[in-house]
């Protein structure tokens, strides 16, 4: 059996996953990849690149600091 469900069904519990997520988060316990390429003339780049599967986790382009 496949079943899922729909984050929206939990807002109830959104405190709580916030609070406990910054803690993993900050001391390690849970880990993120992402792939950021920089400038919005590196957007085609990235699109395709995530297309073809080129990232790591989230395909990011930072416009600005």
């Amino acid at each position: 059996m496949l079943r899922g469900f729909v984050g929206t069904d939990f807002m109830h519990m959104y405190g709580d996953f916030q609070r406990d997520m910054a803690g993993w988060l900050k001391d390690g316990r849970v880990k993120y990849q992402e792939t950021v390429l920089e400038g919005i003339n590196n957007a085609p780049k990235a699109l395709i690149g995530l297309m073809e599967g080129l990232n790591a986790g989230k395909m990011l382009v930072k416009l600005a600091d």
